[in-house]
């Protein structure tokens, strides 16, 4: 090749590489979008649940993981904002190209528009929950979004009740379900909304504070169902007719002289 052409092509390859840096970093202060990815910092993480909130038996090992992310500027939903619905952010591993969807605890109603809160579980065959886990303080976290995987068509009829089931880490859509309509609009008129939540055990569940605490102020529109396969034996409850039992005083939870339906699946 002529030493012109190589110049050339190497004026272009720097050129190339120039533009690519100033995009990367110019779409990284803009912050994801549902085609687009952008780094989040990762301010603060913590693994669920802690030892000390482990009354009940336990099999010792926690395997779900809270990621607290911090955008630069605040993260936009790109589209109107919908009470009834649920939305969810990609997550990609970035030497893998894998991505997989998770939903934020919270969305409409988040006090720090800049920040979002994940619940993560790490699966033994899984590439991305894995990756998540072994992140530290200040690594960056690869997101796009928000996608609506869920929503109230606009014109279907208002419901009387939205009923969910969830279990695992699928508690997280319930729980920002809860939170986009009570804290966004009048809950008087919003339909009542039942969580039917299931667990391996009362160690297991992850979200409860939050969502007794929806059931308290709203008693009217929130009803919480807890169901487990192992019989806690550190706490007191009371069998009913029915073949349910109510869980009396779950400290654990913070909420001391609450009774709450709990139904033993073993």
């Amino acid at each position: 090749m002529p030493r012109g052409a190589r110049a050339i092509a190497l004026a272009t390859s720097i050129c190339m590489g120039a533009f690519y840096v100033t995009q990367q970093a110019r779409q990284s202060d803009e912050g994801p979008l549902p085609y687009r990815y952008a780094p989040l910092l990762l301010a603060s993480t913590s693994f669920l649940p802690c030892q000390a909130a482990r009354p009940f038996e336990s099999d010792g090992r926690s395997m779900h993981r809270h990621l607290h992310l911090v955008s630069k500027k605040p993260l936009m939903l790109g589209h109107d904002c919908i009470p009834f619905a649920i939305y969810s952010y990609y997550i990609k591993e970035p030497t893998l190209q894998v991505e997989r969807p998770y939903t934020p605890l919270t969305m409409l109603s988040r006090n720090d528009a800049c920040s979002l809160d994940m619940l993560i579980k790490r699966y033994a065959d899984g590439e991305l929950s894995r990756y998540l886990h072994r992140l530290r303080p200040n690594a960056p976290v690869y997101v796009r979004g928000p996608e609506v995987t869920w929503q109230l068509p606009s014109h279907a009829t208002m419901p009387d009740e939205i009923v969910m089931m969830v279990g695992g880490t699928c508690v997280a859509a319930s729980h920002q379900l809860l939170s986009n309509v009570l804290d966004t609009r009048d809950p008087a008129t919003s339909p009542k909304l039942t969580v039917w939540y299931a667990a391996t055990s009362l160690d297991a569940l992850q979200a409860v504070p939050d969502m007794v605490r929806y059931m308290k102020q709203y008693p009217e529109q929130v009803q919480l169902r807890l169901l487990t396969y192992v019989q806690p034996q550190a706490c007191l409850w009371m069998h009913k007719s029915d073949g349910s039992t109510q869980l009396h005083g779950l400290v654990a939870f913070g909420h001391a002289g609450l009774c709450m339906n709990w139904w033993w699946m073993a």
